[in-house]
């Protein structure tokens, strides 16, 4: 049985506090040193529970000041590359086609045995929020396996949260490159077994503004109804 438990630490670098997740499986631990191009503790294959927050030292001027609970070393304007990919329908789609409406942005893949469905599953939910509450918000889910995550399975997966949810595949190259975009540590593991292997990935959830702007991002453990809340205030600013 795995125990997932978080921690709060203090980051002395950039003097916030976040939320640092250990991942403990029998003996091993995982925490503190950072792993991957996050700043912050790798999360442990699809099965870790656990996201990052980070307190937001607002800035005057900012639009989105009032609603940003996140922040990061280098800012949110860090986050974000331009792309084409290939979405689950076959069609090579640019970031600026695919951001053309508030999107709640999540990296994941299809085989994931719980953490990718649940998540993709509370994203739906919170653009239903949403979209009783006049608002538009989109789910859109990137893999991190383009090796079995052909648009076919893709487009499988999307249509068993939301008939508007957009996944996206590509080369291995090009999935590299959006995933350093958005920071995003993932990590094949078992690679010799073509057909049953994990992947290691981080479970963020961005919120990504039309332009392929991502203002914040969202831990996991926070629900559908706080998660609306908190986009409802992005969306409403920037109107």
């Amino acid at each position: 049985m795995k125990v997932f438990r978080c921690d709060n630490a203090l980051l002395d670098t950039v003097r916030r506090i976040s939320n640092q997740c250990v991942h403990q499986s029998g003996s091993e631990l995982i925490n503190g040193r950072p792993q991957g191009p996050f700043d912050g503790n790798r999360h442990r294959n699809c099965r870790s529970g656990c996201g990052r927050s980070y307190l937001t030292l607002g800035k005057n001027g900012d639009l989105y000041a009032q609603c940003s609970n996140s922040t990061v070393a280098g800012g949110m304007d860090s986050f974000g590359t331009s792309f084409t990919l290939t979405d689950q329908d076959g069609n090579r789609v640019t970031d600026q086609e695919v951001f053309s409406k508030p999107s709640l942005l999540y990296f994941g893949y299809t085989f994931c045995p719980d953490v990718c469905p649940l998540d993709s599953a509370r994203n739906a939910e919170t653009a239903e929020i949403l979209k009783d509450r006049g608002m538009e918000l989109q789910t859109v889910f990137i893999t991190v396996d383009p090796r079995r995550d052909t648009p076919e399975v893709l487009a499988d997966f999307t249509d068993a949260f939301s008939d508007d949810m957009i996944g996206l595949t590509g080369s291995e190259e090009e999935i590299a490159a959006v995933n350093k975009g958005w920071r995003n540590y993932y990590k094949l593991n078992d690679e010799e077994d073509d057909e049953y292997y994990l992947v290691d990935h981080m479970t963020n959830t961005y919120l990504v503004m039309p332009g392929n702007e991502t203002v914040e991002f969202f831990a996991r453990n926070e629900s559908p109804e706080t998660l609306a809340d908190r986009a409802a205030c992005f969306i409403d600013a920037a109107t």
